[in-house]
């Protein structure tokens, strides 16, 4: 195998695994909750292109083999590097760069040659069989499912975050609708801004509280949101505190956050 340096990127794995991603053992619901499978479908194929990296073959085998539940994927990840020909485990020299080399130094091209690491989207990476072992798995040891948890953060950030977003505007527009108090009363004791950012029109800002700010708002009885508005609400923030310090929503979470979203889409 050839392994390039810095030529696949994102886009090329995710268009590999594309055709691939609706024959695996992924349970669906399309015609019970399509925008929830909808997400699902998007987290899975982001997870396991932001995991393999531009290994296309590992990546391939991996949205066959990968259910997408968080408990299952070292296992399944273990089972494929099995059956592809990755290099070593542990077999990779220190990488002290943050940023990658636009070819790699004398001190790497042993380990590139091998595929031990590679030049993925501007920065250096260990290929995942040099920290993950291949093969049947129990539970992960401490480096394995921290790399893991990174790994799969920053693929729910990526798409999570823009569902996020939408849910708090829509909220945020409903919620004018069932203030107790003044808008700029509520802006003033509830956003966490600077004062000269509180300046323009009360509506306005009102419409950029976060999540957060919104929550202890209706909370402290200023805003009155629908039941299931709050229970929205109330998991958005526990959804953006997770994904801002870089831990992972798993199965349970992902699932309700999936089920309120398609429950808003119906409501809207």
């Amino acid at each position: 195998m050839h392994w390039w340096w810095g030529t696949l990127g994102r886009l090329d794995t995710a268009t590999a695994i594309a055709p691939v991603l609706d024959h695996g053992p992924a349970a669906t619901g399309r015609d019970r909750d399509p925008l929830g499978e909808r997400i699902r479908r998007a987290v899975r194929a982001e997870t396991v292109v932001e995991v393999c990296g531009p290994d296309l073959e590992l990546a391939r085998l991996l949205a066959l083999e990968w259910d997408g539940s968080q408990h299952t994927l070292a296992a399944a990840l273990g089972h494929c590097l099995a059956s592809t020909d990755g290099p070593p485990q542990g077999d990779c020299p220190p990488l002290r760069r943050i940023g990658a080399l636009p070819r790699p130094g004398a001190e790497l091209r042993q380990a590139w040659a091998r595929g031990a690491v590679v030049s993925w989207e501007g920065r250096l990476r260990p290929h995942v069989a040099v920290w993950h072992p291949a093969g049947p798995a129990g539970a992960p040891g401490g480096d394995v499912r921290a790399r893991l948890t990174s790994h799969v953060s920053q693929a729910q950030q990526r798409v999570l975050t823009p569902w996020i977003e939408e849910a708090r505007q829509r909220l945020a527009a409903r919620a004018l609708g069932h203030l107790n108090r003044p808008a700029a009363t509520v802006v003033a004791d509830y956003a966490d801004r600077p004062p000269a950012y509180l300046g323009g029109e009360a509506e306005r800002v009102f419409l950029e509280l976060q999540v957060g700010e919104l929550l202890r708002a209706h909370i402290s009885g200023a805003v009155a949101l629908p039941q299931d508005d709050a229970r929205l609400l109330r998991l958005l923030v526990t959804a953006r505190n997770v994904l801002a310090h870089r831990a992972v929503l798993y199965d349970r979470t992902l699932d309700d956050l999936c089920a309120e979203l398609s429950q808003a889409d119906l409501r809207a």
